[in-house]
């Protein structure tokens, strides 16, 4: 008997053509699947194998440390200790997070964290806190497990003998602009520091060495496992050797006490500068791990400017410092005789205006020689205007004077001698003036080191150096800088032994004004000098601390030891100190002393 399937035949027939669509939509997407795995594993192989790579391997930069900086006896200056940046690895995807929790557990400020935010940089790491403290790093190690993305990494930062110590000379570092990276064609990438004054700018190809490079394997928090392969050495930068005297730099720092001034020590015989030294000072600590905006604006806005190197850019009347250059100049044009009397009565007049001596009562009838001694303005009056504003200017230039130095370090300025066709823009008032060092002539202190070297020596306006080589770190000599003449004077060489005698006598005899500077040993020469700022005061009695700081004059010594051999010339300037036979003379004498430790020995003072 057939069997009736009914309304189960229809049911059954439903559920196969189920089955079958299931079935070819299963072995659709199973197609699919092998397609996609099929492209996965063996169509695009080498380029997922790559990116697996790259999450576990990556490049870490090995900063290369700067070249150090020593004194001309072979002292550091400058040297290297390492440092610790926290690093941010971009192609981790939490490392910002990372970073942004890490600053918060660690109080960091955001200021520190610039780096960080910068995105155009072709390395995958980047280093976003720089210097962090020793607490900073504990943090992070502590919390290692929840900062996935950064890393630790050590790179040099510079250690100085002392932070202030020859920092206008040293210079400080900044971080390179994205100008400079963009023009350095990848020598230079976001976050390497670079000479931005002193000999770190001018030598900065030199002192910046050539990162290292290596292959290392890190784990999924992104941490440093080990190092694979190092792809580049790094390369230390070459060495600089100064002409600086570190004892003696040492020595003036500590002594010269001044709110504004300038000492410059050089060598007469070769232009070498043992010593500069400005006031106030900076630190370069500050600049390691960058400045902010705000401690910037309060360094350029401090009204004593403490940036500027007032040796080479620091322009000022020389005062009675100028009169040997009268002398000279008028000795040379042969307006005066070397035994030639000018009589001085404590004043002198020239036309309605009235022009006074330092020695109210006056010097009487006094030889050129007495007249460098005892500062004797009266005579210096009368002698510029025999002799005429060319001349003087003509002199001034032919020791160096109004013109720049050739100084190697930056920001040099020229000072002002008048040149030949200002000559008639010189009233007889302006002549005196000019005859005693006032009025518009302007000098820098190393402008004055060089030209009373030019005295000491004879004849010969050196270039003044810092830079006496640059070494490699095997020793070896790259480059070396030797003595330069700028110039051999036409003054009659008679005419400077003149001079030479008298300021040795400035310093040594009764009565001189450079009494505060005078020793047993090394005998020394020199002129002091009272730069007004502000026209004379009208309070003749007034005492120094009567006058406000601003309106005080500066004081002045400009000299050389020893007198009858001179091994050093120095110029020495407190602004707005006071009289030059003060505290300039007195700052003159312990620079002295301190260039020949072996003889120190107490000086002996005047009762003028």
């Amino acid at each position: 008997m057939p069997i009736d399937l009914g309304e189960d035949a229809g049911l059954l027939k439903r559920l196969r053509n189920r089955a079958l669509f299931i079935s070819i939509a299963f072995a659709f997407l199973t197609v699919i699947i092998v397609g996609r795995l099929w492209s996965l594993q063996v169509l695009r192989a080498d380029y997922f194998t790559e990116l697996c790579e790259q999450n576990r391997i990556r490049i870490v930069i090995d900063e290369a440390p700067r070249g150090m900086v020593f004194d001309r006896n072979g002292e550091q200056i400058v040297g290297n200790k390492p440092s610790f940046d926290v690093v941010v690895d971009r192609g981790n995807r939490s490392a910002f997070a990372s970073l942004e929790h890490f600053i918060q557990l660690a109080n960091i400020p955001e200021r520190k964290t610039a780096n960080a935010l910068r995105t155009k940089n072709s390395y995958r790491t980047v280093s976003a806190i720089q210097d962090v403290g020793l607490e900073a790093l504990s943090i992070l190690e502590e919390h290692r497990v929840d900062l996935p993305g950064l890393e630790v990494a050590t790179r040099p930062k510079r250690r100085y003998v002392e932070p202030t110590l020859a920092c206008h000379t040293i210079g400080y570092l900044g971080e390179a602009t994205k100008a400079e990276i963009e023009r350095s064609d990848g020598r230079i990438k976001l976050g390497d520091r670079m000479g931005r004054s002193g000999v770190e700018l001018l030598l900065d190809n030199y002192l910046r060495g050539s990162d290292g490079r290596r292959l290392v394997e890190t784990n999924a928090m992104g941490r440093v496992l080990r190092t694979l392969r190092r792809a580049e050495m790094a390369i230390p930068g070459k060495d600089v050797q100064l002409t600086i005297d570190l004892e003696l730099q040492e020595a003036i720092e500590e002594f010269f006490d001044v709110r504004k001034g300038a000492i410059v020590v050089i060598a007469p015989k070769t232009g070498e500068v043992l010593a500069i030294v400005s006031r106030p000072a900076y630190d370069l600590d500050a600049f390691q791990g960058g400045v902010s905006a705000a401690d910037w604006r309060s360094l350029r806005d401090d009204p004593d400017s403490p940036m500027s190197n007032r040796c080479i850019s620091g322009q000022y009347p020389p005062g009675s410092t100028f009169k040997p250059v009268v002398a000279l100049a008028a000795l040379q044009t042969g307006a005066i005789k070397s035994d030639e009397l000018i009589g001085c009565s404590g004043v002198m007049r020239l036309g309605p205006d009235e022009f006074h001596c330092g020695r109210r009562t006056g010097h009487g009838e006094i030889p050129l020689r007495d007249a460098i001694i005892y500062s004797c303005n009266i005579f210096f009056y009368r002698t510029g205007l025999a002799c005429g504003i060319g001349p003087i200017a003509w002199a001034a230039r032919q020791l160096g004077l109004g013109a720049k130095t050739q100084f190697e370090l930056s920001g040099e300025m020229p000072g002002y001698i008048p040149a030949e066709k200002n000559y008639r823009d010189y009233w007889p008032g302006d002549v005196v003036s000019a005859a005693i060092g006032q009025g518009r002539i302007l000098v820098t202190p190393i402008q004055m080191a060089v030209a009373f070297s030019a005295i000491a020596n004879g004849g010969e306006v050196l270039q003044p150096h810092v830079i006496s080589r640059v070494i490699s770190p095997e020793k070896e000599e790259i480059l070396s800088f030797g003595s330069r003449v700028l110039k051999e004077t036409s003054i009659d060489p008679s005419y400077l032994a003149l001079v030479r005698d008298a300021l040795a006598g400035v310093v040594n005899e009764k009565g001189g004004t450079g009494w505060r500077a005078r020793l047993d040993f090394p005998k020394v020469a020199g002129k002091t000098g009272t730069a007004q700022v502000v026209p004379r005061v009208e309070d003749e009695d007034a005492t120094l601390d009567d006058i406000p700081y601003e309106r005080r004059p500066h004081s002045w010594f400009v000299g050389f030891a020893p007198a009858d051999d001179p091994e050093i010339a120095f110029a020495v300037l407190v602004e707005h100190g006071g009289s030059g036979g003060h505290a300039a003379a007195t700052f003159a004498g312990k620079v002295v002393r301190a260039a020949f430790p072996v003889h120190d020995l107490e000086g002996t003072q005047s009762d003028d």
